[in-house]
């Protein structure tokens, strides 16, 4: 066969070159879409999470609704260390209210100071003047009365004296009242131990002895004539002015020492001067004295430092300043000497009056 005639024979008319075009381009497109949704499926599943499968209605109806836990409250871990003590509080009907310092009567200060700042009897004294008591009574000593040992401020009438002369206003310490009546005509009373200029180492002198009161048969000394004529129980020692010899504490030794055998209390009194030196050492052997034999102390000293001029006569620095009325409601005498050494010697007397009454109630 020809070449002419297979060209001819297979030759495509343009409606069947037109129809076949067609066709082509429709399979394409197929095959094309259905590889795009192929595509776009896995993308979109990649994508897209996963989706959970509904439950059935039977499975809906058999499996019963879960309940949401409520979370227990996690216990707090105390911590290992020693556990803190709580005190259990007792309640009560009324909150009770946090107790005030207890407030210093009136009666216990003067010029601010407490009255035991100045008036020394701890009970280590007390128990000692008890037993120096006792001994006095062995002796028939007068429980009511005291005598004094002094110089020229003891033996003023301004030292005590008109506590018998006249009732005071007391003030706020009115408590002291029945202390003045129980010891009634002591304080007036000039004895054989009261002498101008005195000083501790002639309390023993026999050349002293007051020939007008004293009796040289029974008498060796002032101390034993005034022992023997008032008998008193307690014995108020204020000496100290006159003493500038180194022998002034072995003396005022020897003074306590014979009272005590005595029976009788010996009380002392320190003193506002310094006559003997600015170091005070007559008032330093005092207190040493009175601490070694356990024995009441007036530390009138330490009280005459809240005075003007330490409560001393600008005149001569020695003697103590005065006081005219019978009083102690006013300023004036809170600023005095006397009235102040007064006071200090009855808050004492006081004291060991008390003491005494507490163990020995039938000499009341």
């Amino acid at each position: 066969m020809s070449s002419t005639y297979c060209v001819k024979k297979y030759a495509l008319r343009p409606t069947h070159y037109a129809l076949g075009l067609t066709a082509v381009l429709f399979i394409f497109l197929a095959i094309s879409t259905t590889a795009c949704s192929s595509a776009t499926q896995e993308v979109a599943a990649a994508i897209s999470p996963t989706q959970i499968p509904l439950p059935t209605q039977a499975e809906v109806a058999t499996v019963p609704p879960t309940e949401t836990a409520i979370p227990s409250p996690t216990a707090t871990e105390k911590p290992s260390s020693t556990p803190t003590h709580t005190p259990t509080v007792t309640p009560t009907d009324t909150p009770t209210a946090t107790p005030s310092p207890t407030a210093i009567p009136p009666g216990e200060l003067v010029n601010g100071l407490h009255v035991d700042e100045f008036v020394i009897l701890p009970p280590d004294v007390q128990a000692h003047i008890l037993e120096i008591y006792a001994l006095g009574q062995e002796k028939e000593r007068r429980p009511n009365a005291f005598s004094k040992l002094g110089d020229s401020s003891a033996a003023s009438p301004d030292f005590l004296v008109r506590f018998d002369q006249r009732t005071f206003d007391l003030a706020q310490y009115a408590y002291l009242q029945e202390t003045i009546d129980y010891y009634d005509k002591s304080f007036q009373r000039f004895g054989a131990t009261l002498k101008n200029g005195l000083h501790a180492t002639a309390v023993f002198a026999p050349d002293l002895i007051n020939l007008e009161i004293c009796d040289l048969e029974f008498d060796t000394d002032m101390l034993d004539c005034e022992f023997r004529l008032h008998n008193p129980s307690i014995l108020l020692i204020a000496l100290g002015t006159n003493d500038q010899s180194d022998q002034f504490e072995p003396r005022m030794e020897k003074i306590v020492n014979y009272t005590m055998e005595r029976g009788i209390i010996p009380v002392l009194i320190t003193k506002a001067d310094r006559f003997e030196g600015e170091d005070n050492r007559n008032n330093i052997s005092i207190r040493r004295l009175a601490e070694k034999y356990q024995l009441p102390l007036v530390d009138f000293d330490i009280l005459a430092n809240t005075l003007p001029n330490r409560g001393m006569q600008e005149q001569d620095n020695v003697h103590l300043t005065w006081y005219g009325p019978f009083e102690y409601t006013s300023p004036e005498p809170f600023e005095r000497g006397y009235p102040m050494l007064n006071l200090a010697t009855i808050m004492m007397l006081d004291k060991i009056h008390n003491t005494i009454q507490a163990e020995f109630p039938e000499e009341e």
